[in-house]
């Protein structure tokens, strides 16, 4: 999602001079104040909204959560990506943009610094929120009962006792860790924009705030969401 931000709907323009420079930088720099000061936040809120189940998406199926080594108590889809949500303000044309979410391979932006992640982390991400679908075959099988015990905590299936190994084949068919060759296994779609779309209103209001206290150059505290209601 991109956020662009126009002071008044309307573009600043600098008929020359000193002072009319003067105020259009100062204008420049209360509006990217303000646009990091909110991308802070909804990179905050974005990350508790994946750990807390509440970003709308279709919920963990139970044999994916089956096979959870970390979370495994917590339903919440994506729930692994909640740590690497970034926010970046960056240059435009027009003025700022404002993105939010885990960035996409190669991702540049003018002027914006954004911590690196790993290609494998990006992809994992990407994966995810477009969706995947594909057919099991025995590697994916065998892969999905390894997951499963070591999950448990077990290396070493030969060495169960065989009333142990019972009771453990009966968890992983109720479960769903079992699925047979040829089965086609699809995710849903988990876009971060429902989460953005769904606050949009919120969020001009919160930047309207931070836009009028940046150029009064007044100062706000870390987490001014907790003193201001919107």
């Amino acid at each position: 999602m991109k956020i662009q931000f126009k002071l008044g709907g309307r573009t600043v323009q600098n008929p020359g001079g000193t002072l009319s420079r003067a105020l259009h930088s100062q204008i420049l720099r209360a509006v990217e104040k303000a646009l990091r000061s909110e991308g802070f936040k909804l990179k905050r809120d974005m990350s508790s909204a994946i750990k807390s189940g509440s970003m709308d998406w279709k919920p963990v199926k139970p044999l994916t959560l089956a096979l959870r080594k970390r979370f495994r108590r917590n339903k919440a889809p994506g729930i692994f990506f909640a740590q690497f949500v970034r926010y970046a303000v960056g240059k435009t044309e027009k003025g700022f943009t404002l993105k939010v979410g885990v960035f996409t391979p190669g991702f540049s932006m003018k002027g914006a610094k954004v911590k690196p992640l790993s290609r494998g982390i990006i992809a994992n991400a990407e994966r995810f929120a477009k969706g995947f679908e594909f057919t099991a075959d025995e590697k994916y099988r065998r892969g999905r009962i390894k997951a499963f015990l070591a999950a448990k905590g077990i290396e070493d299936w030969e060495s169960l006792s065989k009333r142990r190994k019972a009771a453990l084949k009966r968890q992983m068919a109720k479960l769903g860790v079992f699925v047979r060759k040829g089965a086609v296994i699809k995710a849903p779609p988990r876009p971060a924009d429902t989460f953005l779309e769904k606050n949009r209103g919120r969020i001009e209001r919160e930047l309207n705030w931070l836009l009028e206290k940046a150029l009064r150059n007044e100062k706000w505290s870390k987490n001014w969401w907790e003193e201001v209601r919107f």
